[in-house]
């Protein structure tokens, strides 16, 4: 019956046929293979870790996830269609790996919607896209059965190494929707207190950062036992310490319990607070510290001379500026990205930080997440502990070492109590433990100052009420850490990927080259430039000042008449030079156009009529 068909109808059922059994191998496959997912891309970008499907399959409630995202963003920002697609395809690997307990909707929230106002009462951050400030939206909202709620208000660009971490705390919060428990010990007044002479000192704000995440649970600096229903201690200038506390603190963490310590050999916050005596600690810490592989070295700080703030100090009856080493202003390249604790901080400020060191013996993992640059130097603290101490000096006489100091560090693994007789004297507990349960997770920063309000936040007055404006992110670490170690094994064991955007690196090391070759040049022009400007304003000022016979020569006027051409024409030459640099670049990104856009198809179509011409050359042959 075919046979008998032409052959321009056969053609045309072979097409048609062709199209049913690409549907039906489309449809089988999604049904067959759903789930099953390939990734291709070099950093595994849409590979779901084990500790995310360990909290996905942990789900035994419905969980509704709303994706909210404007087009219009994506239109005016590819950057932000590619990452949605990065964030919608991961979303999509957590409904599968549920297995239906969790439930995704996208939402598209336009100007004056429905979609807009749940955007809103969702507290979702929007982003003007328009002249008109139309706000665009790109979050994320979820819900449990029980009604409680968790977003994600805006997947900022920046923060895209942390993606997975974003979405996998969404789901553990509504999975745990209960707020954790921080039991705070400090020896510093951070819960306010009335001392007199002093007068009642108020609570302090970084307190106040974290209300809205935590349940705040203020224990005894002689503290005989930690309660039951703390998650999280939150240890501040653990200094004459009794060891019963001690025993109690090293017991919550042998059993699971996670610790994040600010330990300081020298707090400046004594004298802020009005506390008396000298804040110099005594190591008592260290008994703990030593045993989960650091120590605080006693006595000695940390200066940094890249890292140093600027200051106004006194000297000789005036007030001048200088780099005070051993109060430091760190920024991205002193912290480790890689931890979510530090990983999106742009500034954190320091006040005479001391010195965290390795100890050999114990089986632990200790990761830097805070350090010094390389111009780094260890100061005895006494020279910090006078009334007036000597800045000038200690910038004087800096001595580099060319190594980074550890300030704060992530201490994870197993470790074994210090100990091992048991409690000490007069304190009644139940189980002791040896060794450690599970794997400890403490954070150690070796500075406690950088808790107080003065190193962190500006106090302004808004509407008769104070407000803190924060210009350093020392809260937002202190929030982040705790936010971290508060979410089990699933969050801490995640860590930050790479972002997605691949940079052309021999690109960037063309224009870099370039500009270095043109930037020279220029340098020397401007050098050139201002010393002619130097002696044509001598000139003319002498001119101005001149009256009578003592008008300037003729030979004079011509000198100031060519020093002013000169300078045109090098600053016309210097335009030039600026134009070459940005002609050099401009045609650099043509040619990687015309290479990633036209060249391409040019080559495929030249192989097309090579393979043409081939073809109709043989069967002239033949």
């Amino acid at each position: 019956m075919l046979g008998r068909l032409d052959n321009r109808v056969r053609a045309y059922l072979g097409m048609a046929l062709g199209a049913v059994a690409f549907l039906a191998a489309n449809v089988f496959s999604h049904e067959a293979f759903n789930g099953f997912r390939l990734d291709l891309t070099e950093r595994a970008l849409f590979t779901i870790s084990e500790s995310t499907k360990r909290t996905v399959r942990s789900i035994d409630e419905p969980i509704l996830l709303r994706l909210f995202f404007s087009k219009a963003l994506g239109e005016r920002n590819p950057d932000y269609a590619v990452h949605f697609e990065r964030v919608h395809g991961l979303l999509k690997q957590y409904v599968t790996l549920s297995r239906g307990k969790i439930r995704l909707e996208l939402h598209d929230p336009k100007p004056f919607t429905v979609a807009e106002d749940r955007a809103i009462a969702f507290s979702l951050q929007g982003v003007p896209v328009n002249a008109a400030g139309d706000p665009a939206y790109f979050g994320l909202a979820g819900v449990n059965s029980t009604d409680d709620q968790a977003a994600v208000p805006f997947f900022a660009l920046e923060r895209e190494a942390f993606l997975e971490y974003d979405l996998t705390k969404i789901v553990h919060t509504l999975v745990n929707p209960k707020k954790k428990v921080i039991g705070v010990i400090s020896t510093f007044p951070v819960h306010g207190r009335h001392a007199p002479p002093y007068g009642t000192t108020p609570r302090w704000p970084i307190m106040e950062q974290l209300d809205s995440n935590f349940d705040i649970m203020p224990l005894e600096t002689e503290a005989r036992e930690i309660p039951r229903g703390v998650d999280i201690l939150l240890i501040i200038q653990p200094r004459r310490l009794p060891l019963q506390t001690l025993y109690v603190i090293e017991q919550f963490v042998l059993g699971g319990g996670r610790a994040l310590i600010f330990a300081d050999p020298y707090a400046e916050a004594q004298t802020i607070t009005a506390l008396t005596g000298q804040e110099r600690g005594r190591g008592d810490i260290n008994q703990l510290l030593s045993k989960w592989g650091v120590v605080l070295v006693p006595g000695q700080l940390a200066g940094d001379l890249d890292a140093a703030r600027r200051v106004n100090i006194p000297i000789e009856g005036r007030v001048q500026v200088i780099d005070y080493v051993v109060w430091l202003s760190l920024t991205e390249k002193n912290f480790d990205r890689r931890d979510v604790a530090t990983g999106e901080m742009s500034r954190i400020n320091l006040a005479t930080p001391g010195i965290l060191e390795l100890v050999q013996g114990p089986k632990t993992d200790v990761k830097p997440i805070m350090s010094t640059g390389k111009r780094s130097m260890r100061i005895d603290a006494r020279k910090v502990a006078r009334a007036d101490p000597d800045a000038v000096g200690m910038f004087r006489d800096f001595k580099p070492s060319n190594k980074a100091i550890t300030l704060a560090a992530r201490i994870t693994g197993p470790v074994e109590t210090t100990f091992p007789k048991g409690p000490p004297p007069g304190l009644n507990v139940g189980e002791h433990l040896d060794r450690s349960r599970i794997p400890i997770n403490v954070v150690v920063v070796a500075d406690a100052d950088m808790l107080h309000e003065k190193f962190w936040a500006d106090r302004r007055m808004q509407q008769g009420n104070p407000v803190w404006v924060p210009f350093a992110n020392n809260a937002d670490f202190l929030v982040n850490t705790l936010d971290n170690l508060a979410g089990g094994e699933a969050l801490i064991e995640l860590r930050a990927r790479r972002e997605s955007s691949r940079p052309f690196h021999l690109v960037n090391e063309i224009r870099r080259a370039s500009e270095r070759r043109y930037r020279a040049k220029e340098k020397a022009l401007m050098g050139r430039i201002q010393q002619t400007q130097v002696q044509l304003e001598a000139l003319v000022g002498r001119e101005q000042a001149r009256t009578g016979s003592e008008v300037l020569s003729s030979k004079e006027r011509k000198k100031i008449e060519g020093l002013r051409a000169g300078v045109v024409a090098m600053r016309q030459e210097l335009r030039g030079v600026q134009y070459s640099l940005r002609a050099d670049i401009e045609r650099l990104d043509g040619w990687l156009k015309f290479l990633n856009i036209g060249a391409m198809p040019l080559v495929l179509g030249v192989l097309t009529l090579f393979l043409l011409f081939l073809r109709r050359l043989g069967r002239r042959v033949a």
